[in-house]
């Protein structure tokens, strides 16, 4: 930080001097603020390379305190942290809000050291520290772009097959999970889930390769041709916190995966995400969870399996007219989606009360089951979501009266 300019040093040069001497705790402080404001889960070896950091900058800070014309190691270090903040992919924001709260820390305790005889002198030297916080994140900002557009290809390319990498039907081996991990910055503990958005017209889940954070999770974005995808380090947070962060960005399908313990699971997680997308049938935007698609995920699992049970089960059903097959399947699926509440399935299809039960008891008449029997109403229901996952070419279409 910048010399002060009053003409006593000594408040000046001892209140730093007690600042040098509790390194560590002014340490502490300074991270676990930057945790809770920035909302990160740090795991121990992150935490303690940031402590590191941190560290090295207060000390060279509190240097320039005690000796304003010695040399400038505080902005030499200032921009080689810049450069491996940029390395690393994190965010500048996120840079610049650490030197603020390292020059607001810095400055509280100096006048705490002070005491009050001191800090009328110190008082006179809040521009300069101010000057001195602003030139330390100046350099620090302008490595950061520099570094970036240096690395910004490469990091791309390797940050996309890192990611490719652990999103891989193939499990990733112990070297493949150890790049990854040190590339992406991120913990081999989870949890961890995956979701995966079918590109429709537009395309803003994702807004390129990278990695961000929020509420306390963090992003590692990956756009490919047929989908885009994100990992995400949940940390304390939970599926519905992350539905609601990914909900303002849907425009397409999303289907979001089981949350995973560690990195080695995150293939299962991204196969029940793709899982999950598959079930969605809605025109516009449409969020499914693995969790609340479980009976469609099993059909769609089983391919071949679900077509048998979609002809043992539906078989006399498809052959009606499209007309009246759809009718039939219409209400079901909707006196399944009102918990099985015939008042509620006919406002939902706007029809009489009567309607309903009327095609309901000839559903149970053409399938041969009925839908007081649990196990029959197993086969009805996973038959259903069957038949509707399948794509429109193998609907059992026949041609309406």
């Amino acid at each position: 930080m910048v010399a002060a300019e009053a003409p006593d040093r000594t408040v000046v040069t001892v209140a730093a001097r007690s600042l040098r001497a509790r390194l560590p705790e002014l340490t502490d402080r300074l991270v676990g603020e930057f945790a809770v404001r920035e909302e990160l889960v740090l795991a121990d070896e992150v935490r303690k390379a940031l402590c590191r950091l941190c560290t090295d900058g207060l000390r060279a800070a509190i240097a320039i305190l005690e000796h304003p014309d010695g040399d400038r190691a505080d902005l030499r270090l200032a921009a080689e942290t810049g450069t491996l903040w940029a390395a690393r992919g994190l965010p500048l924001d996120s840079l610049l809000r650490l030197y603020r709260l390292a020059g607001r820390l810095l400055w509280e305790n100096l006048l705490q050291a002070a005491g009050p005889a001191g800090a009328s002198t110190l008082v006179h030297q809040a521009g300069a520290v101010l000057r001195g916080i602003d030139q330390e994140s100046t350099a620090a900002a302008a490595a950061y772009r520099q570094a970036e557009r240096r690395l910004l290809p490469r990091g791309q390319l390797r940050v996309a097959a890192a990611i490719d990498a652990l999103l891989s039907a193939r499990p990733p081996d112990a070297a493949e999970l150890e790049t990854a991990a040190d590339l992406l910055d991120l913990p081999a503990a989870g949890p961890y889930v995956v979701a995966v958005q079918r590109p429709g017209a537009q395309r803003s889940l994702v807004a390129g390769h990278g990695r961000t954070g929020h509420r306390g999770m963090r992003f590692c974005w990956r756009r490919g041709r047929d989908a885009d995808r994100v990992l995400v380090l949940l940390g304390r947070a939970g599926p519905d916190e992350l539905e609601e962060v990914l909900r303002p960005l849907t425009l397409h399908h999303v289907g979001i995966g089981l949350p995973v313990e560690g990195l080695a699971e995150v293939p299962k997680s991204h196969r029940y995400a793709e899982l999950a997308v598959r079930s969605c049938r809605a025109d516009g935007p449409e969020i499914a969870r693995f969790d609340r698609r479980l009976p469609q995920a099993l059909v769609l699992a089983q391919p071949e399996l679900a077509e048998d049970l979609v002809h043992e089960v539906l078989g006399a059903v498809l052959v009606l007219p499209v007309r009246y097959r759809e009718a039939l399947l219409d209400t079901l699926e909707a006196w399944l989606g009102c918990d099985g509440s015939a008042v509620a399935a006919s406002r939902a299809l706007y029809c009489h009360r009567n309607t309903v039960l009327y095609r309901l008891r000839r559903l149970q008449e053409l399938t041969g089951r009925s839908l007081s029997k649990p196990s029959d109403l197993v086969d009805l229901t996973l038959a259903l979501h069957a038949f509707r996952a399948q794509p429109p070419s193998a609907s059992h279409s026949s041609s309406s009266m």
